[in-house]
């Protein structure tokens, strides 16, 4: 019988990709406008703005390197003046940093290509690029691929040309779905890439995947096989995203993801939550998460994995989640790790004249809880 594993990704799942969280967003926006501050002028007129926001710090307690304080009020500030413009300009602001703090696809690793280059290629960092190292890593290109299932054939010249996508392996019946705060398009850039670098194999029904996939709500829905459902948005399209401020329900463009994410978490039998700290201020997603799971029907297990340096993190969970869960003070990196390694054990180098099928996440996933997990 096959189980609803869900998993729920927070900015620390982007950020060893160079993207940024809220703690260093205002930073990369600044070294963003400074690299090219003639393209970036709109990045520049919304920095000023809040530079000249420091007076309110002298009237109440204010995070001036907080970028939800920050926005919350510019936001508040255009309600009271009644321009919809600041509003627009907050999404295109978001939109901007993100968009430019997206790491490239790089070269192959090797010559000739691997087999992961091939299929899906890796990330490239440059050394030093806004204060962060190169990272070389076909972990998230793994992570992706087991996510959908993707079954590779070789073609006659074993290039790996051929791509299958099965809904259920006889080792693996998991059906995977992902709920990401997130506004990049990591997983989306992921799954271009390896709809571009293979061809079907059933011309009907990959057509319609891709022709669905860019609702952006959820991929492979009607195949049953993988969902996304990205709850503020994506800076592909500026005017989907939701600015991490108090009103994150008003669109109603992104009801049905929230009305998505509520029932995937009611369905899932395991949920697995990366990079997510629980913010405080996250009352939205604090009742979504209580409201889906007060419908759920056989959930079995939660996994919370995310960087907690001095226990604030896991007090956070402990207060919000009753269920048992295990929580690991980890970053995805060494998640992804894992993943590779377990990868390895199969994909070896004569693997090019057989079928590849990425069906190690769950095996995976359990080694890195019991490898991991202090308690």
């Amino acid at each position: 019988m096959s189980e609803n594993v869900l998993y729920i990704l927070g900015a620390g799942f982007s950020a060893p990709l160079g993207l940024p969280i809220m703690s260093n967003f205002m930073n990369r926006a600044r070294d963003i406008f400074c690299d090219n501050p003639k393209e970036m002028k709109h990045i520049g007129s919304y920095l000023r703005k809040i530079r000249d926001l420091g007076f309110v710090r002298n009237y109440v307690e204010f995070d001036y390197f907080n970028i939800e304080d920050i926005l919350s009020l510019i936001e508040m500030q255009a309600l009271g003046n009644a321009r919809q413009k600041e509003r627009v300009d907050i999404r295109r602001f978001i939109a901007d940093v993100i968009n430019k703090s997206m790491p490239e696809f790089g070269p192959a690793a090797s010559t000739p290509p691997s087999r992961d280059d091939k299929i899906y290629g890796n990330f490239n960092i440059p050394r030093q690029k806004y204060g962060e190292n190169i990272m070389r890593s076909y972990g998230y290109g793994l992570f992706v691929a087991n996510l959908i299932k993707l079954i590779v054939g070789p073609d006659q010249d074993s290039n790996f040309r051929e791509l299958n996508i099965c809904r259920d392996f006889s080792s693996n019946g998991s059906n995977y779905a992902v709920i990401t705060f997130n506004y990049d398009t990591v997983i989306e850039k992921i799954i271009e890439r390896i709809i571009s670098n293979t061809y079907p194999t059933n011309t009907n029904s990959n057509l319609t995947i891709i022709d669905k996939y860019k609702n952006r709500v959820n991929f492979f829905k009607d195949q049953g096989i993988f969902t996304l459902a990205k709850l503020h948005g994506t800076a592909s399209e500026p005017s989907s995203i939701t600015p991490p401020t108090s009103r994150k329900l008003d669109s109603e463009k992104m009801t049905p993801v929230w009305r998505l994410s509520y029932n995937l978490i009611a369905e899932a039998n395991h949920i697995r939550i990366i990079g997510y700290s629980m913010p405080k201020s996250d009352n939205h997603f604090r009742f979504l998460l209580a409201a889906g799971l007060s419908k759920s029907k056989n959930l079995k297990s939660i996994d919370i994995i995310c960087l907690d340096e001095n226990g604030d993190v896991r007090q956070r969970f402990a207060s919000v989640i009753n269920h048992k869960h295990r929580f690991v003070n980890g970053d995805v990196a060494e998640y992804l790790a894992v993943l590779e390694e377990k990868s390895k054990n199969q994909h070896t180098a004569d693997s090019r004249i057989r079928e590849c099928k990425f069906e190690h996440l769950e095996q995976a996933h359990t080694e890195y809880i019991k490898t991991y997990l202090k308690d």
